[in-house]
């Protein structure tokens, strides 16, 4: 009798805390999600100081941020290497923010894997922290008017009908 008392009081404790626990779940979303799209200036690879703003020129971007020992960045960028010439004809920038690491390692990495992009080298992290980047791979998909509309852990293959 008693076992049945219990189980029935923490179905009713289950059952009414539902509602509270998956409202906790909007706490994910990213603060820059319809805000304006952060500006910065970084170093690139090729040994350019590249204002992000400039670079965009009025046009869409994917901002990637990623880093080389990730092992789903690394596929990400492989997938972006791979879909680059569909996505510029598209007149969107890809732009790759690697976090953390030193443009060697960097350089190195895109020679070995034949990767022809060009990537901004956010060296202290200072980047990732400005767009709150939560985890990597992130992917930041800003219109042409410089507002993030959405934010996401993958490049999605209908990723032109989220600017």
């Amino acid at each position: 009798m008693f076992g049945r008392i219990f189980l029935v009081c923490v179905f009713i404790v289950l059952v009414f805390s539902i509602p509270r626990v998956s409202g906790q779940f909007f706490i994910f979303q990213n603060p820059l999600e319809g805000e304006m799209a952060p500006d910065f200036n970084l170093a690139t690879l090729d040994n350019d100081s590249v204002n992000f703003f400039e670079y965009r020129n009025g046009k869409r971007a994917i901002v990637f941020f990623w880093a080389i020992w990730c092992p789903h960045c690394r596929t990400a960028l492989r997938d972006l290497n791979l879909k680059q010439d569909m996505i510029k004809q598209r007149q969107i920038k890809i732009v790759l923010v690697d976090i953390g690491e030193n443009r060697a390692k960097v350089e190195a990495y895109f020679k070995r894997n034949d990767i022809n992009l060009n990537v901004f080298l956010d060296k202290e992290s200072s980047v990732a922290e400005l767009y709150s980047v939560s985890g990597i791979p992130s992917f930041y998909y800003v219109d042409a008017n410089g507002i993030v509309a959405t934010v996401g852990h993958d490049l999605l293959e209908d990723f032109e009908s989220l600017f």
